[in-house]
């Protein structure tokens, strides 16, 4: 059955690389992270068919796949330019998982949504979280092409600020987390969502990014 629970969080204090919020921190070691971060993403501002950064504690080349229709504009940011669902991803060893996308939610993108994905099989089979600038927080699977909800939560985001969403599948455990509003005026919590993946995907394992459609700007990707 899935869960919802909040718990109190401090505000986060300056990061270091890779960039990740106090509370998510304390969950995921950023040394052990293969990362892509607008900030330090270099001249070619753009990762598709190139391996991310590595943690101090990470190794091996994790390369990046964009589907057509996922672009990166002069910042560095990954953008959506597709009418049309949208991932991003690279290949994974293990259907345990962790993964991490920073999204700068835009009001335009009221309606869209963006996110972590992980446990992806193909573009038909994944777990995946999301936020949109509507309030909608939830954790989903997609199954032979059929979205199921495992688990959502109403939040109170505010345009144009950035949300670190956090992802993991651990044996048949799926959990989501963000830092957020649960009411208006209220103060930043951690807000998990947690509930079963009773059948997890069995091969073509990897991590990503997904978007709905465009609005929503995704910042910096992170996965171990």
């Amino acid at each position: 059955m899935a869960s919802f629970i909040k718990l109190n969080a401090v505000l986060p204090a300056d990061t270091q690389q890779p960039k990740l919020t106090d509370i998510l921190r304390d969950i995921i070691d950023p040394n052990k992270l293969a990362y892509y971060d607008r900030d330090d993403a270099g001249a070619a501002r753009s990762i598709n068919g190139a391996p991310l950064r590595n943690g101090p504690a990470s190794s091996g080349t994790k390369t990046w796949t964009s589907a057509s229709g996922i672009g990166y504009d002069g910042l560095g940011n990954i953008v959506c330019t597709s009418s049309t669902r949208r991932i991003g991803y690279i290949n994974q060893a293990s259907t345990d998982a962790q993964a991490v996308a920073t999204v700068a939610l835009v009001a335009s993108g009221s309606a869209t949504y963006a996110g972590p994905v992980i446990r992806r099989q193909d573009d038909a089979n994944y777990l995946f979280a999301w936020i949109q600038s509507d309030g909608a927080f939830r954790l989903q699977r997609r199954a032979a092409g059929v979205t199921t909800t495992i688990a959502q939560a109403t939040v109170y985001p505010e345009v144009d600020r950035e949300y670190q969403i956090f992802v993991e599948a651990a044996g048949n455990v799926v959990t989501a987390r963000m830092r957020g509003k649960l009411s208006a005026g209220a103060s930043d919590e951690l807000i998990e969502l947690s509930g079963a993946d009773a059948s997890p995907n069995p091969a073509g394992i990897g991590t990503g990014i997904i978007f709905s459609a465009p609005g929503q700007v995704i910042t910096g990707f992170y996965s171990r």
